[in-house]
């Protein structure tokens, strides 16, 4: 089922998911921009940073600060990728 929405500008969605379309048109907004994505050492998080750095995005990747080899894993996806370790439960803590 698919469907069109409006943030700002028109993408689709269908319901497993954006189309290679929508992402086109809708990623290209960001060359040039900072960006972070959160439970980036994901599945769909390392897809994230891929596609984010591949479409010249300055690309933060946030994950637990204890995932292994991060920024080594980070490095295989892209260049430049910047690891941010944190565990926003540290904060609910203080």
């Amino acid at each position: 089922m698919r469907r069109s929405g409006n943030v700002g500008h028109s993408f689709l969605l269908a319901a497993a998911g954006p189309t290679a379309a929508a992402l086109a048109a809708w990623i290209p907004m960001f060359t040039g921009k900072k960006v972070l994505i959160t439970g980036a050492l994901g599945t769909l998080g390392q897809a994230l940073v891929g596609r984010f750095a591949a479409e010249g995005a300055k690309v933060y990747a946030w994950d637990r600060p204890d995932s292994p080899n991060a920024q080594i894993t980070l490095d295989h996806i892209a260049e430049g990728v910047t690891f941010v370790g944190g565990d926003l439960n540290d904060l609910a803590n203080d």
